[in-house]
């Protein structure tokens, strides 16, 4: 059975369920996820000012390659800031017009935010990595 099309079942649902999507990427929901997936700077996107993380705080880097060979998209950091003070949310995105997700803990701190969002990032795009691999070895494996 091929991943893309068959994750897991919750409430007797087989996931992911693909609602949103946009050219070749895509984003489903899952059941008791830490943050909400959109489209930065698209009509489903949070009416927040946002930052890339690396712009927030001094990284070495702008994000984190999909690929093991360092050719494919980067994952960066986004920082979100709340209105009127209340704070900032972590997240991470493709880029502009593209899969985002943003995370539901808020910070006091922008900087604070920047690493956190870096941190989330760095994840999202080892699990990108670690999915294309387990697809590579399944394609290998109908051959």
């Amino acid at each position: 059975m091929n991943k893309l099309e068959h994750a897991f079942d919750f409430a007797g649902f087989s996931f992911p369920k693909y609602v949103w999507a946009k050219g070749p990427y895509y984003t489903a929901p899952t059941p008791n996820a830490s943050g909400r997936g959109f489209y930065l700077d698209d009509a489903g996107a949070p009416g927040l000012r946002w930052e890339y993380a690396d712009e927030v705080a001094r990284l070495n880097h702008q994000g984190w390659f999909t690929d093991n060979e360092g050719w494919g998209d980067t994952i960066r950091g986004i920082v979100l800031r709340l209105p009127k003070g209340r704070g900032f949310l972590a997240g991470w995105t493709l880029g502009a017009g593209m899969a985002s997700s943003v995370e539901y803990e808020v910070y006091g701190d922008a900087t604070e935010a920047a690493f956190a969002a870096d941190s989330i990032a760095e994840r999202a795009a080892e699990d990108e990595r670690e999915y294309q691999r387990a697809l590579d070895a399944e394609e290998e494996g109908e051959e």
